[in-house]
């Protein structure tokens, strides 16, 4: 059995003078998307910090936000709608927990409150501006209900201001990353922030939960105790430290998962040296959901890394 016990830090503590936000804890490459992540030695195993997500957001004047936020590699895209307070504390965790290259905002939005909250709390990560029209709530929901959804959410054509954003996201993609998806080939995901447990971004960072507040990296931090065999399970790992769940349902579903690979120690020992093999998953998907250039079984194995015997 393991316990995690957390201790509330005290909020908005920060030292100026060593504390330059997370922003500068990462340094952006050119295009907005970081594929060389650095390496830190843990002792255990070697974590990275790695920043491949385009976060689209948009506000409404009863200060609902929108969400939507795409991860460069495997072309997954969660979206979200909240209501937030007048510091932004939900879209702060957000920005904290999900850790993009580039922020995408309205061109209204300049100089906005929403706009000076990030610039203080993540003075390096990139805002961009997009045109006003290019958040197209209707647009959204076409590309919704063509894409692939792990759950279906009954009320989603409400969610204007989730669904702008997703629209923007796809306008963005197309003018500034030269990047086209095909909707059919991704996978949506609606966030649902009930399921969760919020902790103050700045909290998380006196906690140490995925960063050592002494040399900014991952090293000696929670996150740094847990081995991963994938750069997808290391991401889901630390969205899950820094997001726990609080849904009694999801907990006990995952509990019976862990139940299972231990009863069966001999399925247990092959996933972990089977999942090695597949050295960066999201990769593989994300070029799948591009349109695949040859369906030639050689060329598929070839694309996941798998023995041609």
């Amino acid at each position: 059995f393991f316990f995690f016990f957390f201790f509330q830090a005290e909020d908005g503590i920060r030292d100026v003078e060593r504390s330059r936000g997370l922003g500068d804890v990462y340094k952006r490459q050119p295009k907005g998307v970081q594929m060389s992540p650095k390496s830190v030695s843990t002792g255990r195993t070697s974590l990275r910090t790695e920043k491949y997500t385009i976060f689209v957001l948009s506000e409404n004047r009863a200060r609902e936000v929108g969400m939507a936020a795409l991860n460069i590699k495997s072309h997954e895209i969660h979206i979200t709608q909240f209501a937030d307070s007048q510091h932004y504390s939900y879209t702060l965790e957000l920005v904290h927990a999900f850790s993009p290259t580039t922020i995408v905002l309205p061109s209204t939005g300049r100089d906005s409150s929403l706009h000076k909250a990030i610039l203080n709390s993540f003075p390096d990560v990139p805002v961009l501006f997009t045109e006003r029209k290019c958040y197209n709530e209707t647009q959204g929901l076409k590309v919704y209900n063509s894409a692939i959804k792990h759950r279906n959410i009954i009320d989603i054509e409400h969610k204007f201001t989730c669904l702008a954003s997703l629209a923007a996201l796809f306008r963005y993609l197309e003018s500034n990353e030269h990047l086209v998806l095909t909707a059919a080939t991704i996978r949506i995901d609606y966030y649902f922030l009930e399921q969760i447990m919020h902790i103050d971004y700045r909290s998380s960072l006196k906690l140490e939960l995925v960063m050592n507040l002494q040399h900014y990296t991952a090293a000696t931090s929670l996150l740094s105790l847990f081995e991963t065999r994938t750069v997808g399970g290391r991401r889901l790992l630390r969205m899950n430290i820094l997001h726990p769940l609080s849904d009694p349902v999801l907990i006990e579903s995952r509990l019976q998962l862990v139940e299972e690979l231990l009863k069966d120690e001999e399925m247990l020992l092959a996933l972990v040296g089977l999942l090695p093999k597949f050295k960066d998953f999201e990769l593989y998907t994300g070029r799948f959901s591009q349109g695949v250039k040859c369906d030639s079984l050689p060329w598929i194995r070839q694309l996941v890394i798998l023995p041609t015997t």
